[in-house]
Order: C-alpha cells, then sequence, then structure tokens
C-alpha cells in the first residue's frame, strides 16, 4: 500500500513538472521564439521578435531637423519672431544640423559629440554670419556677445541645448534597453536548452526530477526578467515619440 501510494505521489510529481515546464514553454515561445518541448526534436534557430527590437524605419539615420517640430523650439522662434529676428539666420547660427541616429537606431557620433564627456557640457559653438535681427546690419548685430542679451536668443539656445540633451539620453537609454533584452533571450534559451536535456535524462532514469524542476523555475524567472526588459524598451519607444514632441520623457526604469 505504502508504495503504490509513493508511485502514485511520484507520479502526480511528475505531472507537476510537465505542467510547469508546458507553462514556461509558452512564455518561452512568446518571447524568444524557442519551443521547450521534451520530445526529442530540435528547435528552430529563435530571432530576434521583428516587432520588438528592429530599428524602426523613423529612427534609421535620423536628421536634427526633426527637433524643430518640437514645441518648446517653435515656442521660443514665434518668440523670435516678434523680435523681428530671422528665424533662418537663427537656425544657421546656434542650431546643430546633424544626424541623430545611427542606421540601426542608436546615438550618432554626431550627436554624442555635442556634450563632454562626463560633464556633458554643451560644445556646439554658434557662428552668427548673418544680420539676426531685420532691419540692423551693422556690426553690433553680427557680434555674438550683443546678441545673446536678447532673453529671446537666450531661451532659444536653451531650448535647443535641453532637445539635443534630452535626445541623447533617450538613445542611450534604448542601447541601453537592447542590450538588456538580447541578454535575457540568451539566457531563456541557455536555461532552455538545458531543461531540454535534462527532461531527456530523466526519461531515461539519468537525472532527478528536481533537477527540472529548478530549471523550469529558472525559465519562469527569466521570461520574467525578458518581459521586463521588452517593458523597457517600449517604454523607451514612448520616451523617443515624448522628446521629438518636446514632452517631458518618463523617468528611466530602475535597476
Amino acid at each position: 500500500m505504502a508504495q503504490r501510494l509513493e508511485t502514485l505521489t511520484a507520479q502526480q510529481q511528475v505531472q507537476d513538472a510537465l505542467s510547469d515546464h508546458a507553462n514556461a514553454s509558452q512564455a518561452l515561445l512568446l518571447l524568444t521564439g524557442y519551443s521547450a518541448v521534451l520530445p526529442a526534436t530540435t528547435p528552430e534557430t529563435p530571432a530576434l521578435t521583428a516587432a520588438l527590437v528592429e530599428t524602426p524605419t523613423w529612427l534609421s539615420n535620423l536628421p536634427s531637423q526633426r527637433l524643430l517640430e518640437r514645441f518648446d523650439i517653435r515656442q521660443r522662434e514665434e518668440a523670435l519672431k516678434a523680435s523681428n529676428a530671422n528665424i533662418g539666420a537663427a537656425r544657421a547660427a546656434f542650431f546643430p544640423s546633424i544626424k541623430l541616429s545611427t542606421s540601426v537606431g542608436l546615438q550618432s557620433d554626431s550627436l554624442r559629440t555635442l556634450f563632454s564627456n562626463g560633464s556633458g557640457t554643451w560644445l556646439f559653438s554658434p557662428q552668427l554670419n548673418l544680420p539676426l535681427f531685420d532691419g540692423g546690419r551693422n556690426q553690433a548685430n553680427l557680434d555674438l556677445a550683443h546678441v545673446r542679451q536678447q532673453i529671446a536668443v537666450a531661451e532659444y539656445e536653451k531650448a535647443i541645448q535641453n532637445a539635443f540633451r534630452e535626445m541623447a539620453g533617450v538613445l542611450t537609454r534604448r542601447q541601453q534597453a537592447l542590450g538588456h533584452v538580447r541578454n535575457e533571450i540568451e539566457r531563456v534559451a541557455l536555461v532552455q536548452e538545458k531543461v531540454r536535456r535534462l527532461s531527456f535524462e530523466l526519461n531515461a532514469g539519468a537525472a532527478e526530477l528536481t533537477a527540472l524542476l529548478g530549471s523550469t523555475i529558472r525559465i519562469a524567472e527569466a521570461d520574467a526578467a525578458g518581459r521586463k526588459s521588452l517593458d523597457e524598451l517600449q517604454q523607451n519607444r514612448i520616451d523617443l515619440f515624448r522628446v521629438l514632441r518636446g514632452a517631458e520623457p518618463t523617468t528611466p526604469p530602475q535597476s
């Protein structure tokens, strides 16, 4: 009777393990494309899910002119117009014309070199080659120090610096988020491979059930971490839109 009870208990443990494994396998499939099946089959090589990690077309080689669409910059340009300023001259003097991102949607070297390492000081040097204010073509209007005394100009410069600084920050966080996602996908794949190997060994009597259960739990843990990384990447995409529109980006997720 006792032996019969032990057998039933062991069978129930196996069923529970298989059920847990199936749940983890489904989560793994959603995250990576892997199928953690117990039968002796070889899963297809996973690819990074395009909808989650591919570079959006609009983010590839993004021109800095997109920042001119920001509400705060447009507002400062309206203030300059009210002061009879030449907006074309203002943009030529104060607005860096560069590519913000690379072909894969990461921060470009041109954007990175606008700021000093460490302190993040703005390094762009304005070049005022045309009169900024209509009706004033004397040397004073070509003198940068004099022009900066104009409040509207100072606020315009500040808005531009803030826009480029926010873009640099959000693209840096994008690179970090992509790295986290890829690391978690690799981690899940490694644990999935271990689960499959232990499953075969368990069927052959060469592995303990507890080892399989432990690895199954690790798949679930890795899956949860992977989903958190995907959330981080999706939030970053929202922040990209916020930066392009001039809205305040959200606080980056805490590790």
